[in-house]
């Protein structure tokens, strides 16, 4: 799922932000032609919609993937509190990379197209819900080990002040 956070992260760029946009626009105008559906809102509203893309198997080009990866991405910076940026392998030209998400000001780092491709490809079942529930669990259980491990690190620190 998450992987430890590269070497280099950066901002990510306003083409990037305009690319992923775009992608979520013309993914969501599609969705609306053929449900009469409003727009996508990167709310758990959207699973339901994104799920008939992947259940009606219309994910089987390349551009249609690189929707459904921005639309889910969007859909897990909104709910989860990621934060978008863009991953640059060290000698990289400047603003080339992948997008990923960012858990708060941890070094866990999501690749939301590569998680898309890699569970397309281990189960052409995919169940968008169950892949965000599982990604939610993983962060909710992530933030309560951080939390006892800063506890446990102020009571250390707090006992050896007292010379205990």
């Amino acid at each position: 799922m998450p992987q430890a956070m590269p070497e280099r992260l950066t901002p990510l760029p306003a083409n990037e932000t305009t690319r992923i946009a775009g992608l979520v626009e013309t993914l969501s105008a599609e969705l609306s032609r053929r449900d009469g559906g409003g727009p996508l809102t990167a709310t758990l509203d959207d699973l339901p919609r994104l799920q008939s893309m992947v259940d009606r198997t219309l994910l089987g080009d390349a551009t249609r993937r690189d929707q459904m990866a921005a639309a889910f991405g969007q859909l897990l910076a909104s709910q989860l509190g990621l934060s978008w940026l863009l991953c640059c392998d060290d000698g990289a030209d400047a603003g080339a990379g992948e997008p990923v998400l960012r858990y708060r000001d941890t070094d866990v780092v999501f690749y939301p197209w590569r998680l898309l491709q890699r569970q397309l490809a281990s189960d052409p079942e995919l169940q968008l819900a169950r892949l965000f529930k599982n990604t939610k669990d993983y962060l909710v259980n992530l933030q309560r080990f951080l939390f006892s491990d800063r506890k446990t690190r102020q009571g250390e620190g707090h006992a050896s002040g007292r010379g205990h």
